[in-house]
């Protein structure tokens, strides 16, 4: 008897998993590690109060040649879906007042978080490749992700797999 009910209990959770129970992690269908950032400009970001939206998350640095290379097909793709899908810009290990400069500088609009110190990048998510690009659906779970410079057209199709949901 104790045994059935041990067995009942472990496919009931198995059935109605909540996503805190799901895999975490940074691999295609896992749910995306929770993080907060400053917003430049004032207040902060946490990426688990996105869901309900896809999420655009791209991770670069001001100096990196292929960061800024992307950077005008990620504006395009921003005023194009902005109404649909999250945009965040990562800044990662670069003081505010230069990153201020440069998006100024080039047009930027997309929102941009500030990872001063590259904890969230080098140690929460274990990333190590300029620029990254993660896609998420609005579930939080990982459609895509792209280490190194992307095509418009790649971040689009990209893009709409995470509307359609990949989980």
């Amino acid at each position: 008897m104790l045994l059935g009910a041990l067995v009942s209990l472990a496919l009931s959770r198995e059935v109605f998993r909540s996503p805190v129970e799901e895999k975490v992690g940074l691999r295609v269908g896992e749910i995306a590690p929770d993080f907060t950032l400053p917003l430049m400009g004032g207040g902060e970001v946490r990426l688990w109060s996105l869901r309900g939206k896809p999420v655009f998350l791209n991770f670069w640095a001001s100096w990196c040649g292929p960061c800024r290379q992307e950077m005008p097909e990620i504006q395009k793709l921003y005023q194009a879906e902005k109404d649909k899908v999250h945009f965040l810009a990562v800044n990662v290990e670069e003081p505010p007042q230069v990153v201020e400069g440069f998006i100024r500088e080039i047009g930027f609009t997309v929102p941009v978080l500030l990872d001063a110190e590259g904890k969230v990048f080098y140690e929460q998510l274990g990333l190590r490749a300029f620029p990254t690009s993660i896609f998420l659906d609005a579930q939080g779970r990982v459609c895509a992700r792209v280490e190194g410079a992307i095509s418009g057209s790649l971040m689009r199709a990209a893009m709409e797999e995470a509307k359609r949901g990949c989980g």
